[in-house]
C-alpha cells in the first residue's frame, strides 16, 4: 500500500490539488454570505447589500432593546421598521454622493471653528481648547483623524440640504386658517360601554376555557420561549487595570509632558480693525484694501493709543467697530488669527494679517489664565488617566490570549476567572430577547449562546467584543426549549383572559345596539355631561374616535360616531355643535413655529425625493 503511495506521486497530486482548490472556492464562497444576494437598494450604481442591512437592522433592534428592555422586539421589528433602516441607509449614501457631485467641501478653518464653539464638542475638548486625544481613541472612532473625517462628512452633508432647512417663512396670515382648523373644538357627549360593567355575565365553563386555549392566537400569549441559565465573564480594561503598577517616574513623565493639561488655558483680549475684501475679489480691489490697512497701521505705530478712536472710524466690522474693535477674550485656537495673537506682548500691534474675511490689524489688550496646578494635587487624577492609557494598551494583546483561553479551555471559564481575577456571573432564564443589560443584549453574544455548539455541547461561546475594550465569553448551564403549557398550569390567567376578552364581546354588543338606535334617533339614550374637546383637549376620547369626532362634516351634525376599544369596551360620541377655536396666545405662536416645521419638512422631503431621482435611488420594499 505504502509502497504504491510513494510510487504514485504524481498521480495522486494531479488527483488531490483539484479537489483541494475546489474545496477553497467552495469555502470562499460559503464565507461571505450575502455575496450572491441582490442588494436591498441602489444609489446609482452603488449598492447597499443586504449585509449592510442586516447589520445596521440589528444595531438598530439593539438600540430599542437597551431602552426598552421588556418589550417584545417581535412587536417592533415589522416591515415598516425595517423599511425605515433601508430608509436611513439609502439616506447616508445619497448624501455623501450629494456631496461628492456638489464638491462641497469643509475648510480646516472652518472645522476648527465649528469644534471650538459648538457646545456638543465640549465635553471633547481639553481646558486649552484643543481635542482631548484620550476621549477621542478611547470611543468608536479609535482616532482624531477619524473623528476629524467623520466631522467633515456630517458637516458637508448638512450643506446639502441646509437650504431647505432655513428656508422656512410663515406669516400669522398664512398660518392662521390652518391653525385655526388645528385648534377647531366640537361639543359632545359620550357613552363609554366599559368590559368590568358586564363581569358579571359571564360564566365559563371548563369545555369552554379548553376551547378558548386552543385558539392559536390565545395559546401564543401564554408560550414559555427558548431559554437558557448561563454561565459568563467579562473582560474589559477595568480587569486588566486591576493589579497594574505604575511608578512613579511614568506619572512626573505625564506630567510634565502634559502641563497644558493641567492648568487654566492662557486667555487673550484682542482688537481688530478690519479692512474687508472678498477672496475672490480682483487683484486690483485686494491690492488696494492691503494698501489702506498697511496706511492704517503706520498711523498706530506712530500712535498706538489712538487704536479705540480708529477702530470706530474705519474698522469695517460693524459690530466691533463700535466699542473700539473690541472682540473680548479668546483661546489660542478659538479665533483665526490666533497665532498672530499669542506672539504680541500687551498692547503691542501685530503686522497686517490677510483672512478669508479681509485684512486685520490686531492689538492685544489684557490675558488672563495660564497657571498650572502642581504635580502633588494632580497626581490621583494622573494615575487614573495613566493606568487607563496602559490598560488600554495592554488590553488588545491580552484580548487575544482572553480569546484563545476561552476556545481552548472549551468547557470551563474557570482558566480566565483564575488568570484575571474575574467575577463568574451568572443568569438564569436567558431568552433570545435578552435583558436590560446590554451586555447580555448584544445581538452576537445571543446569537453565539442559542448556537447549536454552545446548547448541546455546553462549550464556551467565542469572545465576544460587545463595546469598545469590553469582551465576554459566556457557557450554557441548562437550555430548555420554547413550550406550550398545559392548561392547568395556566388555568386561572387563562380563566382571567376569557373574562376580559367575553366582557369586551358584551360591551361591544350593548354599544353596537346603542348606536343603531341612535342613527336612527339622534341623542335617543345620550344624557351625558356635555365635553368641548379639540386636538389640544380630547377629554374622555379615545383618539380614533376623536379622530373621526374631528373629520365629520359641520353640515352632518348633529351626528353619532362609535370605535371599538377592543379589551376598553366601546364608545359613541354625539356630536351637537362646532365651536370657535379657543387657542392661547402661547399656544398660537408655538403652533405657528411647528406650522413652519411642518413645511419646511415637507420641502426637504421633496427636495430629499428630487435628490433620489437625480442619482437614481431604487429600493426593495421589505417585508
Amino acid at each position: 500500500m505504502f509502497d504504491f503511495l510513494r510510487d504514485h506521486t504524481r498521480l495522486l497530486f494531479a488527483i488531490l490539488i483539484p479537489l483541494i482548490l475546489a474545496s477553497f472556492v467552495l469555502v470562499g464562497t460559503f464565507d461571505q454570505p450575502g455575496k450572491n444576494q441582490a442588494p436591498v437598494a441602489t444609489v446609482g450604481r452603488d449598492e447597499i447589500t443586504q449585509a449592510e442591512f442586516e447589520r445596521a437592522h440589528q444595531q438598530r433592534l439593539s438600540r430599542v432593546r437597551a431602552q426598552v428592555p421588556e418589550l417584545d422586539i417581535t412587536l417592533v421589528d415589522t416591515p415598516a421598521f425595517r423599511q425605515s433602516v433601508v430608509d436611513e441607509l439609502v439616506r447616508q449614501r445619497l448624501l455623501a454622493r450629494a456631496v461628492s457631485e456638489f464638491r462641497i467641501n469643509v475648510t480646516d478653518d472652518r472645522l476648527r471653528r465649528i469644534f471650538a464653539s459648538d457646545q456638543q464638542f465640549a465635553f471633547l475638548r481639553n481646558p486649552d481648547g484643543r481635542i482631548n486625544k484620550t476621549l477621542i481613541e478611547g470611543s468608536s472612532f479609535r482616532s482624531t483623524a477619524a473623528f476629524e473625517a467623520n466631522l467633515r462628512q456630517d458637516l458637508a452633508e448638512r450643506q446639502v440640504m441646509q437650504g431647505m432647512l432655513v428656508s422656512r417663512i410663515a406669516s400669522q396670515a398664512i398660518s392662521k386658517p390652518a391653525l385655526d382648523a388645528f385648534f377647531q373644538q366640537r361639543e359632545v357627549q359620550v357613552l363609554h360601554f366599559k368590559p368590568k360593567d358586564y363581569v358579571s355575565q359571564v360564566a365559563v365553563t371548563d369545555a369552554e376555557l379548553e376551547v378558548f386555549y386552543r385558539d392559536p392566537e390565545i395559546s401564543a400569549r401564554f408560550l414559555v420561549p427558548e431559554q437558557v441559565d448561563l454561565e459568563y465573564v467579562v473582560f474589559d480594561t477595568a480587569a486588566v487595570a486591576k493589579d497594574m503598577v505604575i511608578s512613579e517616574d511614568d506619572l512626573k513623565s505625564y506630567y510634565n509632558n502634559n502641563l497644558t493639561r493641567f492648568g487654566s488655558p492662557q486667555e487673550r483680549r484682542v482688537r481688530h480693525i478690519l479692512i474687508a475684501v472678498a477672496q475672490d475679489a480682483q487683484p486690483d480691489l485686494r491690492q488696494r484694501s492691503r494698501a489702506k490697512a498697511e496706511d492704517l497701521l503706520a498711523q498706530l505705530q506712530k500712535n498706538p493709543g489712538s487704536f479705540g478712536e480708529l477702530a470706530k472710524k474705519e474698522s469695517q466690522d460693524a459690530g466691533s467697530a463700535k466699542v473700539g474693535g473690541d472682540l473680548g477674550f479668546f483661546f489660542k485656537d478659538q479665533v483665526i488669527f490666533g497665532e498672530a495673537l499669542f506672539a504680541l506682548e500687551s498692547g503691542a500691534l501685530s503686522n497686517v494679517i490677510e483672512t478669508e474675511q479681509g485684512f486685520h490689524i490686531i492689538q492685544m489688550t489684557d490675558q488672563r489664565g495660564g497657571s498650572v496646578r502642581s504635580f502633588d494635587v494632580v497626581r490621583t487624577e494622573i494615575l487614573e488617566e495613566v493606568r487607563k492609557s496602559q490598560a488600554q494598551a495592554k488590553f488588545s494583546d491580552l484580548s487575544q490570549e482572553f480569546s484563545h483561553m476561552v476556545y481552548e479551555q472549551g468547557d470551563t471559564l474557570q482558566a480566565v476567572v483564575d488568570k484575571w481575577k474575574l467575577e463568574r456571573r451568572t443568569i438564569a432564564g436567558l431568552t433570545r430577547q435578552g435583558t436590560r443589560d446590554p451586555v447580555l443584549s448584544h445581538p452576537k453574544l445571543l446569537e453565539a449562546v442559542f448556537a447549536s455548539d454552545a446548547l448541546q455541547d455546553k462549550r464556551n461561546t467565542p469572545a465576544i467584543e460587545v463595546s469598545a475594550a469590553q469582551m465576554v465569553s459566556a457557557r450554557v448551564l441548562k437550555h430548555s426549549s420554547a413550550r406550550q403549557p398545559a392548561l392547568s398550569e395556566v388555568l386561572e390567567a387563562v380563566r382571567a383572559a376569557f373574562v376580559v376578552k367575553a366582557s369586551a364581546a358584551l360591551a361591544r354588543k350593548e354599544g353596537e345596539k346603542s348606536l343603531a338606535l341612535n342613527q336612527a334617533t339622534p341623542a335617543a339614550t345620550f344624557n351625558q355631561k356635555v365635553e368641548s374637546v379639540s386636538r389640544v383637549k380630547p377629554g374622555s376620547l379615545s383618539p380614533p374616535l376623536l379622530k373621526r369626532v374631528l373629520s365629520v362634516p359641520s353640515a352632518k351634525l348633529p351626528t353619532v360616531v362609535s370605535h371599538d376599544l377592543g379589551e376598553q369596551g366601546y364608545q359613541l360620541a354625539l356630536i351637537t355643535r362646532i365651536l370657535a377655536s379657543d387657542v392661547p396666545t402661547a399656544d398660537l405662536k408655538v403652533g405657528q413655529a411647528e406650522y413652519a416645521q411642518v413645511w419646511e419638512a415637507a420641502e426637504s422631503q421633496s427636495y430629499f425625493d428630487a435628490l433620489k431621482v437625480r442619482f437614481k435611488v431604487e429600493a426593495k420594499p421589505q417585508k
